[in-house]
């Protein structure tokens, strides 16, 4: 040891001490109990409340293809939606439902009925199903009166 630190020296015996002792207790308990499929027990939590939910959910329309390698295609019954715009959405404090361009339209009103706001992706489609999709779901936010405060993003 240096001798120019004579403090390190007299600090050392206390670092040790400190780092037997077991932590003080903060009143935060150290187990987090989850529900369980067993019943109300005492160590259970009540089911969660849809009324109480604060997030907002956002609708994000999927693309068609597989997204890789460019290949985007209106013939193909695969879709995607990229994952920054997952983070992105997310990353903001919101949950994400997809919109999936070309499932059927009771399913896609349904999903519309739910959701605070809807991002779209973009694309240079101008025909075929994700376009109509995308022309649906403006018509649905057009014509539906609570659906006034939904942002499209």
């Amino acid at each position: 040891m240096d001798s120019r630190c004579p403090h390190l020296l007299l600090l050392l015996p206390l670092l040790l001490l400190a780092a037997l002792l077991p932590p003080p207790s903060s009143g935060v308990p150290e187990v987090i109990w989850l529900p369980t499929s067993g019943g109300a027990g005492p160590l259970s939590c009540a089911p969660p409340d849809p009324a109480v939910y604060d997030r907002p959910v956002i609708g994000i329309v999927s693309h068609p293809g597989d997204g890789a390698g460019g290949r985007i295609s209106n013939t193909t019954a695969t879709s995607y939606i990229g994952a920054s715009y997952v983070k992105f959405v997310e990353a903001a404090g919101s949950r994400v439902i997809p919109l999936v361009y070309n499932e059927p339209e009771d399913r896609l009103l349904e999903k519309l009925s739910l959701l605070n706001g809807v991002l779209f992706t973009g694309g240079s489609e101008k025909e075929g199903v994700y376009f109509d999709t995308i022309k649906r779901v403006f018509q649905v936010r057009r014509d539906c009166e609570h659906c006034s405060k939904m942002a499209l993003i």
